[in-house]
């Protein structure tokens, strides 16, 4: 979609289904973690995203890294950006709501926005302040049913 017409391309399908599969990811925590080991679910979580990643990865072969820097890169965020990651949210679904969580996850967006235009690397537009402003927005919009219904 854009401003000037309507057109979906395969980039946005995959999108879409990308947030699906994220929302059932985050709907599946919060049922599954309460009172269960966070450790041994991180390792399941990491085990089946190992799995379909490498999936994905079949049509292309594996290639190594080219560089240490790609190998750091490589480790850094299989380490911090995602082992650590995906503990830290089972860990929290474990005690929190998932919509509560989900907002928390969504504020990522907001952080990510902000630092790529305060490092230059993105330019502030009104397309993008709506937007972000939007998908904000309706996180919020869902956490207020069930701030309710747990007040009650």
């Amino acid at each position: 979609m854009s401003i000037t017409g309507v057109a979906i391309e395969l980039g946005q399908v995959w999108g879409v289904i990308c947030a699906i599969l994220f929302a059932v990811h985050i709907v599946g925590l919060g049922a599954w973690s309460p009172g269960r080991d966070a450790y041994a679910l991180t390792v399941v979580q990491l085990a089946a995203a190992g799995v379909v990643c490498w999936i994905g990865a079949l049509a292309d072969g594996y290639q190594v890294p080219p560089s240490e820097d790609v190998w750091f890169a490589v480790l850094f965020t299989a380490v911090l950006a995602t082992a650590l990651a995906f503990f830290v949210q089972t860990w929290a679904q474990g005690i929190m709501d998932a919509s509560r969580v989900a907002i928390i996850l969504t504020s990522e967006v907001v952080f990510a926005a902000a630092i790529s235009v305060a490092v230059g690397q993105e330019v502030l537009t009104i397309k993008t302040l709506i937007g972000g402003g939007l998908m904000v927005a309706a996180m919020l919009l869902v956490e207020w049913p069930s701030r309710k219904s747990r007040a009650l």
